[in-house]
């Protein structure tokens, strides 16, 4: 992997990004890699239960996310990964295949 990143336990970095692309894993392997969630498991929000909000060393955002489960899906599950460009989607998987 030739890229660092931090989970931000920040939401307001997020703003302003939408849907890249999606991988299917578990909630544990999310956490082995990207630590404990920005919010969740099970955060009272709307359509989305659970998050991760990742900063990139070259300060691309990133996010991993469940869509609309109304509880955090904690089997293999096609996980969201947000962003402002296309280019998060590789990093995410990347690291996650590590």
């Amino acid at each position: 992997m030739d890229f660092y990143f931090e989970t931000l336990d920040d939401s307001s970095y997020a703003s302003g990004t939408s849907l890249k692309g999606q991988f299917y894993t578990t909630y544990d392997r999310l956490v082995q890699v990207f630590g404990q969630p920005t919010e969740g498991p099970d955060a009272n929000e709307d359509k989305v239960t659970c998050h991760w909000v990742i900063q990139f060393d070259d300060g691309q955002i990133a996010t991993i996310y469940d869509w609309k489960t109304y509880e955090t899906p904690m089997l293999p599950y096609s996980w969201h990964i947000g962003g402002h460009s296309a280019a998060v989607v590789d990093r995410i998987i990347s690291a996650i295949k590590e």
